[in-house]
């Protein structure tokens, strides 16, 4: 009756955890803890040994204290150590790979067996016997597990009245425990129902579930809606808005860079410089079948560098005799020269477009040139510098005053200085003064002309260019005065371009010759005594350049 009951209870304790995955596990062992069966006491023992004996006409035998603990196994213990679990149905099983199986045929638990063969830590399977009416019988210590029997009733391990056609062997406790077995059982109908039951439980879960995943998933993005009218002939639209911005594009992009090449040019009224420069030949195998020397110098004339002559038609000067000396030695005493003007804005372009050979024109030697002179875009070599000059202001002499001390305020402030563009004058002055008080021209002649007109009042000029005797003959008749400061120092250099090192090195020598001929006293009219050169030149080159201009103290005593 017990073991009947504590087996529904059982069932139906399984049967509310699985449908309540939630529940922990110790309210799981709680309820199989309630479900168990109380344990028959001793005297109950005692009496149910003796009735069995005498229906059996043996004499009863009286159980021990001792016997008692080991008949009695803990049950309770041994499901709280995890020795004995549930299954779904409701039957009880141990943790023992020799468990049994629905039919109920074998049940293992720790017991002390009355041989004392093995230890209660020692895990044993006894298989249950059976009398001569076929029916199980218990061990002592081992408790029969129900299994269901044909009729669908569960055993207990009692006699059944059902199972035996004996009905002498009937007793009351056996048809009392019969009517609560069958109480207790459940039909094929019923057990149909009970699976109905659970499946739609599952059912409703997996619906929960679903519902919970969809909570979850991203948020659908809506489409955007398309419009039925879109067709062959809106595409054609379409195309033709295309073509139309990619021409606007084009042009775009067309006056862009026409307006980038525009601003990149140098507006020097007719004389724009070229974007890049041709390849030249060496200037010494040119010279052999032009035999011209083309010299670039300043356009407009200084007193002393380059001056037109009236009584031979000739340009003079310090400058033009350098040319003159570089011409004899590259070609002989029967030499021919030309000179090239330029202006200190276009010097640097012309001579990289070979329009000149030499450019000996006041030209300062700076580091920017030497590398990569801005105008023209390319580097230069330069000679030993054959003169030191240094910028000073002259003009009006109250302004002139103004310009040494750096002034132009208060009375100095309508001060206006000429200065010519693409110079290092002009580098100069605008760091020494505001771009207000400065107007830009291209040449000293024109900064003449400028004083002349009254458009300046301040000229500028190396030390041994802008005398009074220069500016007069331009026409100026107004006061005039030379400053006292030189504000620079400039070497002056003769320029060669870069890549024809044969060409400059002889325009250097010709210079070193003109140099050390007044140191040793060789004039023009002794030039032949001076040493013979290398055959790669001419052993009379420098001899011929002595005696074209004479030694470099006879050109400035004869300039300036």
């Amino acid at each position: 009756l017990h073991a009947t009951s504590a087996d529904h209870c059982l069932f139906t304790a399984n049967q509310h955890h699985r449908l309540s995955p939630m529940q922990g596990n110790d309210e799981r062992d709680t309820a199989e803890k309630e479900c168990l069966p109380p344990v028959a006491n001793a005297e109950d023992r005692a009496e149910r040994t003796a009735a069995a004996a005498a229906e059996e006409g043996k004499p009863a035998v009286a159980v021990t204290e001792e016997e008692e603990k080991i008949e009695q196994p803990d049950i309770a213990d041994d499901i709280e150590k995890g020795n004995v679990t549930t299954t779904a149905t409701g039957l009880t099983k141990t943790k023992s790979p020799n468990t049994f199986g629905v039919s109920g045929t074998s049940f293992t638990h720790r017991s002390q067996p009355a041989d004392g063969g093995a230890t209660n830590n020692q895990a044993q399977t006894l298989p249950p016997t059976q009398n001569d009416d076929n029916r199980p019988t218990s061990h002592p210590g081992v408790l029969f597990v129900p299994g269901p029997d044909f009729r669908g009733g569960i055993h207990t391990g009692y006699h059944s009245p059902h199972e035996s056609g004996d009905d002498d062997d009937i007793n009351d406790a056996d048809v009392e425990n019969q009517n609560l077995i069958e109480a207790y059982a459940v039909d094929d109908n019923e057990q149909a129902e009970i699976i109905d039951e659970l499946q739609e439980q599952l059912g409703s879960a997996k619906l929960e579930l679903e519902a919970a995943r969809s909570q979850l998933a991203a948020p659908a993005i809506e489409g955007i809606p398309i419009d039925d009218k879109i067709g062959p002939s809106n595409n054609k639209s379409n195309r033709n808005l295309f073509i139309i911005g990619f021409i606007l594009f084009l042009g775009t992009i067309a006056i862009a860079v026409g307006l980038a090449i525009s601003f990149s040019k140098t507006s020097d009224n007719d004389e724009t410089p070229d974007a890049v420069a041709p390849v030249l030949p060496p200037v010494l195998e040119a010279l052999q079948e032009r035999r011209i020397l083309r010299c670039g110098i300043q356009k407009y004339d200084g007193k002393g560098f380059i001056e037109y002559n009236k009584d031979t038609n000739k340009r003079e000067g310090f400058e033009v005799d350098l040319c003159k000396a570089v011409a004899a030695a590259a070609l002989g005493s029967n030499y021919s020269y030309d000179l090239v003007p330029s202006t200190g804005a276009n010097r640097f372009v012309k001579h990289a477009n070979g329009e000149f050979d030499v450019l000996i024109a006041s030209t300062t030697h700076t580091f920017d040139r030497d590398v990569h002179e801005s105008s023209s875009g390319m580097g230069f070599s330069f000679s030993t510098p054959y003169l030191y000059g240094g910028m000073t202001f002259n003009g009006v002499p109250e302004f002139v005053k103004c310009a040494d001390d750096l002034s132009a305020v208060g009375d100095c402030a309508g001060i206006l200085i000429c200065s010519i563009l693409g110079t290092t004058w002009y580098e100069t002055t605008k760091e020494l003064f505001p771009a207000s008080n400065i107007v830009i021209t291209k040449d000293q002649g024109e900064s003449i002309q400028n004083l002349i007109d009254g458009k300046c009042n301040v000229i500028q000029g190396e030390q041994y260019e802008a005398p009074e005797v220069v500016v007069r003959g331009f026409g100026y008749e107004g006061p005039y005065g030379q400053g006292k400061t030189s504000f620079t120092k400039d070497p002056l250099a003769m320029v060669t371009r870069d890549g024809d090192p044969e060409f400059a090195a002889l325009v250097e020598w010709v210079l070193q010759t003109l140099m050390l001929a007044e140191k040793e006293n060789i004039t023009m009219m002794t030039a032949d005594t001076f040493a013979e050169s290398t055959e790669f030149f001419g052993k009379d080159m420098f001899q011929n350049a002595l005696a074209a201009v004479g030694n470099y103290g006879e050109m400035y005593t004869r300039h300036l």
